[in-house]
């Protein structure tokens, strides 16, 4: 189409596609004559056990390349371009445990690629939510209760937008801080309000331990303080600066462990290093599990090292 359709209403027209790029793991639900399924999709997501199910085509440069050419064709001529549609179902009939763990951090992955490429090529994203309940559905809002059916999902969606935008870290505002890798939030272990209660990641489920307050701590420092223990923040415990120093709840006094340089990397996420160390907060051992605990070490640019804030 290298034009537009005759319109008495000028400039009222726009393009809209739509992308499931590879549909082998965005949307196909059975081995077909054409191409098997695909479970895992991305760059550090593939699995080392279910190796056929490994996305072979269609990853991270597929997305960028396509939208590019709706850009060259349409946007720098001034002709708007929705993406009506996209997104990818959730496996849980076909996988669990480990599987359905990996599996879902690379739909995360893939949804939140997907919307950053668009955006940054001009196009306006909808998510294809097809109000499902079942296996292998697309959503995210619960349509009954009108709530979350999959933070998960949303936090890659809100993520992929915001890497779009100039947005700093606000002093004051509440986040859900996101790990890169996991898409699953950091929060004060059991709900924890001792002393030395560990931090870990664990699915977003609105609890006032997974939200953090950012406070300024002077000097460009941040201090973190979990909603649900007033007068506490998240510290380096024992005052570490070894690989390994957990990261646990402590009441504040002001020390360097209990202060962070929260510094922007690369697509909007952030590292947030610790003033006593200098080392980045990660999730041990690149762990997708909820569990996982909270430590710091040496930075390494690890999608594990790397955190979205996403406002309350």
């Amino acid at each position: 189409m290298n034009t537009l359709p005759t319109d008495p209403a000028a400039n009222r027209l726009m393009v809209e596609v739509h992308h499931y790029t590879p549909f082998n793991f965005a949307g196909l639900t059975q081995d077909v004559s054409w191409g098997n399924m695909f479970y895992y999709w991305g760059d550090g997501y593939h699995s080392t056990t279910d190796t056929s199910r490994n996305a072979t085509f269609g990853e991270e440069s597929n997305a960028g390349a396509d939208f590019s050419l709706m850009k060259t064709k349409y946007i720098d001529k001034g002709i708007p371009v929705i993406l009506g549609e996209y997104g990818a179902i959730r496996r849980s009939a076909t996988l669990s445990g480990d599987a359905l763990t990996l599996h879902l951090a690379s739909r995360a992955d893939y949804i939140n690629h997907v919307t950053h490429q668009a955006l940054l090529n001009g196009l306006l994203p909808f998510y294809f939510d097809d109000g499902s309940s079942g296996n292998n559905a697309f959503r995210i809002v619960d349509r009954q209760t009108n709530g979350v059916a999959d933070q998960q999902g949303l936090a890659a969606v809100v993520q992929g937008a915001q890497n779009n935008t100039t947005s700093t870290i606000q002093v004051g505002q509440v986040y859900q801080i996101v790990n890169r890798y996991s898409f699953k939030a950091l929060e004060i272990g059991g709900w924890g309000t001792a002393n030395q209660t560990p931090a870990q990641q664990w699915t977003y489920v609105a609890g006032a331990n997974q939200q953090f307050k950012v406070e300024d701590a002077g000097g460009g420092y941040y201090r973190l303080t979990p909603m649900h223990a007033t007068g506490k923040c998240l510290e380096i415990n024992g005052w570490s600066t070894a690989d390994d120093g957990q990261a646990a709840l402590w009441d504040y006094s002001g020390g360097a462990n209990q202060k962070w340089s929260i510094q922007i990397t690369t697509n909007g996420y952030y590292r947030i290093v610790n003033v006593n160390s200098g080392k980045a907060l990660d999730i041990n051992g690149s762990s997708l599990n909820n569990g996982g605990t909270a430590i710091q070490w040496s930075y390494s640019g690890g999608r594990n090292q790397q955190w979205a804030f996403l406002k309350i």
